[in-house]
């Protein structure tokens, strides 16, 4: 198999960085890319480390997390499939990045990236755009705090993960049902969401009893109510 090839049949090609790139140019990445598994809880940035690497994440769930003043680490996001892991530009680790499932990266030596983007300004435009963009979901998710009831939240999130999931991470059963793995113990989604984990197992009983998700058991979740999740979301 050609190593274009590779590239064009990686399950995120169309949503990674490398969308950016036709593909004859995608050669040259894929020389310097290598592919890695990750297995679940294992860390692949540390927090004041140098930055060594930067990646795409391909299959899997990522947390990312700073150091709170009591000394825990408190979850500041999320990666998905085709996010982007790291900086191409010499810096130190504001994060630590842990897998939350068994996971698949495809990573690039920091240095042979930036000389990468460098070539390729459609790459660097875009992840500049991500960067803002996700400067602006950040934003949101204060407001998101600061207004939503403890239902709106949750279902916001819901309904955030079934929009990034991609094919093995998610199963669409018709167009208002999806079933997914949450990734999250309830205890991490209340961190994220800023509620307390018995918040967050109230709010899932009255979804689940509202008929709007199904709780099959451990950490999967089906949609069953798409349209009223959505509606809730959109609830103060």
């Amino acid at each position: 198999m050609s190593e274009n090839h590779v590239c064009r049949s990686c399950p995120v090609r169309d949503r990674a960085l490398c969308v950016s790139l036709a593909d004859e140019e995608l050669c040259g990445l894929r020389l310097i890319a290598r592919k890695r598994q990750v297995t679940r809880n294992q860390i692949v940035c540390w927090a004041g480390e140098e930055a060594l690497i930067c990646a795409n994440v391909v299959t899997g769930m990522f947390k990312v997390c700073a150091s709170a003043a009591d000394g825990r680490d408190q979850i500041v996001g999320l990666l998905h499939a085709g996010d982007f892991i790291g900086n191409p530009s010499p810096s130190t680790n504001r994060f630590t990045i842990t897998a939350l499932t068994d996971s698949t990266i495809c990573v690039i030596p920091r240095q042979l990236l930036e000389n990468f983007m460098s070539a390729h300004a459609k790459m660097e435009r875009l992840l500049l755009d991500r960067t803002h963009a996700s400067l602006e979901d950040a934003r949101l998710r204060i407001l998101l705090l600061a207004n939503r009831s403890a239902e709106a939240r949750i279902a916001t999130f819901l309904l955030d993960l079934t929009s990034r999931s991609i094919d093995g991470d998610c199963t669409t059963i018709r167009r208002e049902r999806q079933i997914f793995n949450l990734g999250l113990s309830r205890g991490q989604l209340a961190e994220i969401l800023g509620l307390s984990s018995e918040t967050v197992s109230r709010g899932l009983s009255r979804l689940k009893d509202n008929g709007l998700i199904a709780l099959p058991g451990g950490r999967t979740i089906a949609i069953l109510d798409k349209s009223a999740l959505t509606v809730l979301a959109g609830a103060s």
